[in-house]
């Protein structure tokens, strides 16, 4: 989950979720043999919202009308931490200021922090 516009959003699926600030949901994974992983979000013991792991809508954390989102690139946000880490290899520093590196690329870029990301994940950004 992750708050947006005062409300919060589930990131694996999108989907807005009525849940206070005050509020504390469980959340659980399912996982069956043969069978997508889900996610559950349980509050006060009432399951009130239920996604498949790895939906391919995932909607990108920040951003703007110019630049690819994170499902037209086809990258769940994740992405953004396997490429702090690629960052941190490259420039022998830690993941934390990978991330930092990102973040600053992303706003100079007017962009979103996935689309960097993706960027870095596919090459086409490096830091050495």
């Amino acid at each position: 989950m992750r708050q947006l516009d005062g409300n919060f959003q589930c990131i694996n699926c999108g989907a807005r979720l009525d849940i206070s600030i005050a509020e504390h949901p469980q959340v659980t994974i399912h996982a069956a043999a043969g069978r997508p992983n889900v996610r559950v979000l349980i509050r006060n013991g009432t399951e009130i919202h239920r996604c498949e792991l790895g939906s391919p809508v995932c909607p990108p954390i920040e951003t703007t009308p110019a630049a690819p989102t994170a499902s037209d690139d086809g990258y769940h946000p994740v992405v953004v931490h396997q490429a702090s880490g690629a960052i941190a290899a490259q420039l022998n520093i830690s993941p934390a200021e990978g991330l930092q590196i990102i973040r600053i690329r992303a706003r100079a870029s007017d962009t979103s922090t996935i689309y960097i990301a993706g960027a870095i994940m596919r090459g086409e950004i490096r830091f050495d």
